[in-house]
Order: C-alpha cells, then structure tokens, then sequence
C-alpha cells in the first residue's frame, strides 16, 4: 500500500467521504457488540440501537491516531 501522508491523506479522505456521504449512513464512534445475518441483510447491534440493512462495512477506527 502506497504511503500517502499526512496531508494528502486527509484530502483523499474527505474526497472519499464527500463522494459516499449521499449514497451510505456513516455511524462513529458507535461501539458494535454484534453483527447477524438476518433476511435480506444484516442485523448490527450496538449498546444503545439496532440497525437493519441489505449491505454492511463494519470497521475498527484510529481515533486519535
């Protein structure tokens, strides 16, 4: 994987969020406990919601990284 830095990561990023943030929900910061197949999709459950969906990315984050 190529080394983008700093700098230029951030803007890679927020291109990346910009293009995606109409077409996906993004949840941060929410702290999943489970995640279930269910009909037609997925069930992911978190310490204070529930969300159902047909597509799921689950993803560990860096803050403060």
């Amino acid at each position: 994987m190529r080394h983008l830095g700093t700098d230029i990561n951030y803007v890679v990023l927020e291109n990346l969020y910009n293009d995606l943030k109409e077409k996906v929900t993004f949840f941060f910061d929410t702290p999943v406990e489970t995640v279930g197949v269910v009909d037609g999709g997925y069930e992911v459950i978190c310490k204070d919601a529930k969300y159902t969906c047909e597509k799921c990315i689950v993803s560990v984050g860096r803050i403060g990284s």
